[in-house]
C-alpha cells in the first residue's frame, strides 16, 4: 500500500456500515461496530508498511 496508514480504511469503512445500521436495528451492532473501528483507528496510527529508512 503506497501510504502507511491506508490499511485502516477498509476496517473502517466496514465499521461505519454497522455503526450506522445500530440506529435501524439496535444497538447490539454496536458490539461488531466498536472493535472495528478501533483496529481501524490502530492500523493508522502504526501504519501497515515497513518505515523507509
Amino acid at each position: 500500500m503506497p501510504d502507511r496508514g491506508a490499511g485502516g480504511v477498509l476496517p473502517g469503512a466496514i465499521g461505519l456500515l454497522p455503526a450506522a445500521l445500530c440506529l435501524v436495528y439496535g444497538r447490539w451492532l454496536l458490539v461488531v461496530a466498536v472493535p472495528l473501528l478501533m483496529l481501524s483507528v490502530a492500523l493508522a496510527v502504526h501504519g501497515t508498511t515497513a518505515r523507509e529508512k
